[in-house]
C-alpha cells in the first residue's frame, strides 16, 4: 500500500513538473515575443550610438592631430621669433658695448689729460708725472691714429665703389656701339634697297600696261579701247601705290640717317673723350687705393710700435721726500684710487700699461734717466686724479 502510494506521488510530481516546464517555456516564449519588437529597436538604437560614437571618435581624434600640428607650428615660430630677437640683442649690445667702450677711452683719456694741465694740486712726484704725461700723450696720440684709420677705410670704401661703378660704363657703351653699327646696317639695306623697289615698281606697271594693250588681232575697237583705259588705271594705281611706298620708305631712310648721325657722333665723342677719360679716373683711383692701402698699412705699424712704446715703459726711482711709513700709507691710498678708476671703466690697454709698468718691482729704469732701480710700485697712483 505505501508502494504504491509513492508510485502515485511520483506520477504526480512529475506530471506536474511537467506542467509546469510547459507553461515556463509557454510564458518564456510569450515574453520573448513581446520582447522581440523592443530588442530590434535597442540593437538599431546601440548599433546607432556605435556608429556615431566611432565617428566622434575619429573627429575628436582629427582635430587632437589638428591642433597639435598648429601647436608645433606656432611654437617653431616662435622659437624662430624668439631667436631671430636674441640675435638682433646680441648684435645690439656688441654695438653699444664698442661704442661704450671707444667713448669711454676718449673720455677717460680727456680727463686724464685735464687733470693733468690743471692747476690742482696732486700727491705726485716729479717722476710720476712725467711719465703719467708721456702715457696720456700716448695715448692720444693713438687715438688720434685709429680715427684717421677709420677715416682711411670710409675713403676706400668709397674709392672702391667708384671705380666699380666706371668699370661698367664701358661695357653699356659696347653694347651702345654694338646697337649702333646694327641701326648702320640696317640703314645701309634700306637705302640700296630703296631704289631697286622703285624700279621694280615702275616695270611691274610697264609690264602690265604691255600685256593689256596686247591681244589677237581679230579683238574689236571698243574691246581694244577697254583694254587701253583698264591697263592705263591699272598702272596708275601701282604708281600711286609704289610713290606712297617710296616716299615712306624715303621718310624712313631720312630719320635713320639722323639717328644714324646723331649715334655716330656720340660714339666719336665717347672714344674721343669720355673714355680715355674713365681709364684715366679708374687709374687714378687705383693709385688712390694703393696710397690708402699704404697709409693704412703705415697707421697699423705706428699703432703697434706706440703699444709696444707703451708696454715698455718703466717707473722711475722716486724722489726720497718722505720717510717709509708715510710711503707705504700713500702707496696704499692711491692704489685704492686705482682700482676705484678701474672699476670706472677704464680700457683695457690703459690696465695692460698700468700692469705691465708701474705695477712690477724691482724693474730697471729708462736707460736715458741713468738712474737705478725702484723697488717702489706707486707710480699708478697718478690715476687717482681723474676721478
Amino acid at each position: 500500500m505505501a508502494l504504491s502510494e509513492i508510485m502515485i506521488q511520483d506520477v504526480l510530481k512529475l506530471q506536474l513538473n511537467k506542467v509546469i516546464r510547459e507553461a515556463s517555456y509557454e510564458n518564456l516564449r510569450l515574453y520573448l515575443l513581446e520582447r522581440a519588437p523592443l530588442l530590434a529597436v535597442t540593437q538599431a538604437i546601440e548599433s546607432e550610438l556605435n556608429k556615431h560614437s566611432q565617428d566622434d571618435i575619429q573627429t575628436i581624434i582629427q582635430q587632437r592631430n589638428r591642433t597639435a600640428s598648429d601647436a608645433q607650428k606656432t611654437k617653431d615660430e616662435h622659437d624662430k621669433n624668439i631667436q631671430d630677437e636674441i640675435k638682433q640683442l646680441a648684435d645690439l649690445k656688441a654695438q653699444l658695448m664698442h661704442t661704450v667702450m671707444a667713448e669711454g677711452y676718449s673720455m677717460f683719456v680727456t680727463q686724464l689729460d685735464d687733470v693733468l694741465q690743471s692747476s690742482a694740486p696732486l700727491n705726485l712726484s716729479s717722476n710720476e708725472r712725467s711719465e703719467l704725461e708721456r702715457i696720456t700723450s700716448l695715448m692720444k696720440n693713438y687715438l688720434a691714429i685709429n680715427s684717421q684709420e677709420q677715416e682711411l677705410n670710409k675713403r676706400l670704401d668709397n674709392v672702391k665703389n667708384t671705380l666699380q661703378q666706371q668699370q661698367n660704363k664701358p661695357a653699356n657703351q659696347k653694347s651702345q656701339s654694338e646697337s649702333d653699327s646694327e641701326s648702320d646696317a640696317v640703314i645701309r639695306f634700306l637705302t640700296f634697297a630703296a631704289p631697286i623697289a622703285g624700279i621694280i615698281g615702275i616695270s611691274c606697271g610697264g609690264v602690265v600696261f604691255a600685256l593689256t594693250l596686247a591681244g589677237p588681232a581679230t579683238v574689236t575697237v571698243a574691246a581694244i579701247i577697254l583694254a587701253a583705259v583698264a591697263g592705263i588705271l591699272i598702272a596708275g594705281v601701282v604708281s600711286y601705290l609704289s610713290l606712297g611706298a617710296l616716299a615712306l620708305c624715303f621718310t624712313k631712310i631720312t630719320g635713320n640717317d639722323f639717328l644714324f648721325i646723331k649715334n655716330k657722333k656720340e660714339t666719336e665723342g665717347l672714344g674721343v673723350d669720355t673714355i680715355p677719360e674713365l681709364n684715366r679716373s679708374i687709374e687714378g683711383a687705383q693709385e688712390t687705393i694703393s696710397q690708402i692701402e699704404a697709409e693704412l698699412v703705415e697707421k697699423s705699424n705706428a699703432k703697434q710700435q706706440l703699444i709696444q712704446e707703451a708696454q715698455g715703459i718703466t717707473p722711475q726711482p722716486k724722489e726720497k721726500t718722505m720717510d717709509e711709513s708715510d710711503t707705504q700709507q700713500q702707496v696704499q691710498v692711491n692704489a685704492q684710487k686705482v682700482n676705484k678708476v678701474g672699476r670706472g671703466g677704464s680700457p683695457s690697454f690703459f690696465n695692460r700699461a698700468s700692469d705691465s709698468n708701474f705695477k712690477s718691482e724691482n724693474l730697471p729704469a729708462n736707460d736715458n734717466d741713468g738712474h737705478g732701480h725702484d723697488s717702489n710700485p706707486s707710480t699708478s697712483a697718478g690715476f687717482s686724479s681723474s676721478q
